[in-house]
């Protein structure tokens, strides 16, 4: 039995037939929402030949070739970059109005004539929101806030690009402060916007975390810019390497919008480049403000200190020279009052044992009156000298001196200078001299 005969087509009778088709039932524009897989862009032709694709469950489902043509792109792409503040990009959700094309040569593509910037605006924010929550969820949203933040942080790690004009608005600024305060910088060059951004930030914050030992904070600084190019700040794998950070970290990424989430999580977040160069000299100048109020409080109570112990050591003086008189006092009365005793015992006796005695002991009688006057004038003597050589005159004539500088004793070679002027006390006068050599010995 013979085979019925094949009807057969060639390949174009075939796209030909698909091009009819398409063009019977596709004829509508439609608007369609997809990924941005791939852009694509050419830009010796300016036309764009994107890729689109839908997910499910993490696997793609639909796949699709699409067509942008020159005028057309730059349309949508200027009013989606003022829009988003950010320009067409690949890996965003974007909803688009397309028209389908068949060509026997070319396939099927999906022609765009226009893309709804708000669509994806929404879409950036819900996943913002996302990136935020799940930040807090993970306990990384504060973690770099916490950080202790360094009083004097002059070593810095810093993200930028060297020809940035936000990069030579904050070296303008630590380089030249009036002060003249000092700091030492080391640049990570890293792409700060578009596609690379967040892995090559990512990247330059890891290798500054393997030698963090080196710095005191790591400075994010991206300028001129404007707020467009800003999305990979949003995107969590940036925000949660910067938050992870061992060091604070410090942004001035260039715009005057809504915070980033990598603003968020940062230790601190600046508007721009230079105000946070300003920043960072400020925490200079106040810690100098400190130390001279420090210094000042100091200088200040040394020198009550050591007035109320010239004060003090005055007064212990004339308190000494009180009680040694009062003590001589003491000692002439009890002299006198034993010298009245001594004679009027005398008396007694001698008169009680003249009888006695007859003129055999006047001579005998006479030498011990006189012995025992000895010993008690002696007794007086030697207490009066033991009192004057407690005293300051005579500690003076003795040979010893009491250094005086403005007016103030001192007691130490730390409390004075060379080329001071002294003053010496002695036993008679004064001498003036000037320190030549200092020789601290140890106490």
């Amino acid at each position: 039995m013979s085979e019925p005969s094949k009807h057969i087509y060639s390949l174009y009778q075939l796209a030909e037939h698909i091009r009819q088709f398409v063009e019977r039932n596709y004829s509508a524009q439609y608007w369609i929402k997809a990924e941005l897989h791939k852009l694509n862009y050419y830009s010796r032709s300016g036309h764009c030949y994107p890729e689109f694709i839908e997910k499910s469950d993490g696997k793609i489902i639909a796949h699709m070739h699409g067509l942008i043509w020159k005028d057309a792109y730059q349309k949508i792409n200027r009013h989606f970059t003022r829009i988003t503040g950010d320009a067409l990009r690949e890996g965003i959700n974007v909803l688009m109005l397309v028209s389908v094309h068949f060509h026997a040569v070319n396939g099927l593509k999906l022609v765009v004539h226009d893309i709804d910037p708000d669509y994806t605006l929404g879409d950036l924010a819900r996943q913002r929101t996302e990136c935020i929550e799940r930040l807090k969820k993970e306990g990384l949203f504060e973690r770099n806030k916490s950080l202790p933040f360094p009083i004097l942080p002059k070593r810095l790690a810093i993200i930028s690009v060297e020809t940035s004009k936000g990069y030579h608005d904050l070296m303008s600024i630590l380089e030249g402060n009036e002060q003249g305060f000092r700091f030492h910088h080391t640049l990570f060059p890293a792409f700060l916007q578009g596609e690379q951004a967040v892995s090559s930030i990512t990247a330059q914050l890891k290798i500054i975390a393997k030698q963090a030992e080196r710095f005191d904070l790591i400075l994010l600084i991206r300028g001129g810019g404007g707020d467009a190019g800003l999305s990979a700040y949003d995107q969590y794998e940036l925000a949660a390497a910067v938050a992870s950070s061992p060091l604070p970290v410090l942004t001035g990424i260039g715009h005057s919008t809504n915070q980033t989430v990598t603003e968020m999580v940062a230790a601190r977040s600046f508007i721009t480049p230079t105000e946070t160069a300003n920043f960072l000299v400020s925490q200079f100048q106040e810690l100098d403000l400190k130390l001279d109020h420090w210094h000042a409080t100091i200088h200040q109570k040394v020198d009550v200190y050591y007035s109320n112990y010239q004060h003090a050591l005055l007064e212990l003086s004339r308190r000494f020279q009180l009680a040694t008189v009062n003590t001589l006092h003491q000692n002439e009365q009890a002299l006198q009052n034993s010298g009245h005793s001594l004679l009027l015992n005398t008396n007694q006796i001698l008169q009680r044992e003249h009888q006695k005695l007859c003129e055999v002991w006047p001579e005998r009688l006479q030498r011990a009156t006189e012995n025992l006057m000895y010993q008690h004038v002696n007794q007086l003597q030697v207490q009066e000298e033991k009192i004057m050589l407690l005293s300051p005159e005579a500690t003076l004539k003795r040979g010893y001196s009491i250094a005086y500088y403005k007016g103030k004793a001192i007691t130490s070679s730390q409390q004075v200078s060379v080329g001071d002027t002294l003053e010496i006390q002695l036993y008679e006068g004064k001498l003036v001299t000037q320190i030549q050599e200092i020789q601290h010995h140890a106490s």
